[in-house]
Formats: C-alpha cells, structure tokens, sequence
C-alpha cells in the first residue's frame, strides 16, 4: 500500500522521519492490532451478554404490573435492539477470526438461556409476591416473542448470505 501522500502531510506537519517510517510501520502491518481489536470485540461480547441477562432478569418486574399490550411492544423493542447488538458484535468478531461456528452456536444459545432465565424469574417472583398470577401460557407467549424478535436480525443476516440474488 502507497502512503506518499500520508508521508507527505506528516512532513510538512513537521514530523520526524523516524515518527513517520514508525507511522508506516504500524500502518503497514495488520496483525499487530488485530488481536487487541479481536480482544475488545470478545469483552464487548461479554459485556452486553451480562447486561442482556440482568435485563432479563431486572424488567420483567416491571413487565408484570403493566398492561399486556405494551409488554409485547417493550419487548420486542428489547429485543431487537440486543439482536442487533450482538449480531453487529458477533459479525465483527466473525469478520477478524473466521470464528463462523460460534455466532451460529452462540445466538441459539442465547436465545434457550434467556428463556429460561425469563421463565425462571416470572415464577420466582409469582411465587414470592403472590400479587401477580400469570398463565403458562402467557409467559411462554412472552418468552416466545422476545426470543424470535432477539433471534430475528441474526436470522435475516444469515439467510442473505446464503440466498444469493441476481
């Protein structure tokens, strides 16, 4: 790759030739950032994964004193935008290392957690407060909308890459 006009500008800034020739240096060579790079993808990975379990946990509270028809607008507002976080997360990661697998085992196993963690706590608290009777048809109804809305952008990428359109 030409850098002559990078190299240029640099020097009428007034860099060094040894800034500059480090400059290029670092520029030139990809595999020295892409582990760092690859790094902070799995830690933002990690991140949003425990931000979207307490989220599961911590508003389904809130879910079960507020009217039927808003929850499955919250959620699916919920749940589209952590699809998209992790699918965007889980492309990027794919895209450094070629880690294909592991977005195609990791969604799903997301998605089964969530349930189950969803389900877990609509029972807990059920049960603790008394107050708040749910069907098991209404939680699975919920568990089941949020977990095909997460699983939706995912879904969508997936198919396009494999359906190829003239």
């Amino acid at each position: 790759m030409s850098y002559e006009k990078l190299i240029e500008k640099l020097r009428k800034k007034g860099w060094s030739e040894q800034d500059i020739q480090h400059t290029i240096e670092i520029l030139s060579s990809p595999t020295k950032g892409v582990s760092s790079v690859r790094f902070l993808y799995w830690v933002s990975l990690f991140v949003g994964l425990i931000a979207n379990f307490f989220i599961s946990i911590f508003v389904i509270p809130f879910l079960l004193i507020i009217p039927t028809k808003w929850v499955y607008l919250i959620l699916a507002i919920i749940a589209i935008s952590l699809g998209m976080l992790f699918n965007s997360l889980l492309n990027e990661i794919e895209s450094l290392g070629g880690l294909y697998v592991v977005s195609v085992l990791f969604m799903p196993s997301l998605v089964l957690l969530n349930a189950y963690l969803m389900i877990r706590t609509v029972g807990f608290i059920s049960q603790m407060t008394k107050l708040v009777q749910l069907s098991s048809t209404e939680v699975s109804t919920m568990v089941t909308v949020y977990s095909l809305i997460f699983i939706l952008p995912f879904a969508v990428q997936k198919i396009k890459e494999n359906v190829q359109i003239m």
